[in-house]
């Protein structure tokens, strides 16, 4: 999702006549653990940013960057994120059936990630190796979202 975030600012740059890049690669560290006991499932995630990502920013325009009062590099915050979910499974009707909730949550994301975020999803095994799913999200920027997944292993 930060990709998208990266093209969006990108977009909005260009229209003010200045460009970005990324002066340097950032470390990061992940951290992922699933414990299962029983029909029961506890997974949780942690992602975050070591160091604060540094960008240049370029004239594309001359004079556009101190038009806007802006430097020729900024410095962004160290996001971190993470995701709680715990998930049940069990027989409905003979279908193998799922259900989660979850907690995520971001640090330092500004606007472009919320601080909080609560999820329930159902998934069903239609066919054998075939899962219907649905999940819903609301998040403190008062967007809720409903998903349906369609998903095939092989």
């Amino acid at each position: 999702g930060y990709s998208d975030v990266v093209d969006e600012e990108a977009e909005e740059a260009d229209e003010n006549g200045f460009a970005f890049a990324f002066r340097d690669y950032v470390p990061g560290i992940g951290a992922h653990t699933v414990l299962t006991i029983g029909p029961a499932t506890l997974i949780g995630e942690y992602v975050a940013l070591l160091e604060k990502p540094e960008w240049r920013l370029y004239d594309v325009e001359p004079g556009s960057l101190a038009a806007l009062g802006l430097e020729s590099r900024y410095k962004g915050e160290k996001i971190a994120a993470w995701n709680l979910e715990l998930g049940y499974a069990f027989a409905l009707y003979g279908k193998e059936t799922t259900v989660a909730v979850a907690y995520q949550g971001s640090k330092d994301g500004e606007d472009w990630l919320p601080e909080e975020r609560y999820l329930g999803s159902l998934g069903v095994g239609i066919f054998d190796a075939t899962t219907l799913a649905l999940e819903y999200r609301h998040h403190e920027f008062e967007t809720d979202g409903l998903t349906a997944q369609l998903a095939v292993e092989f």
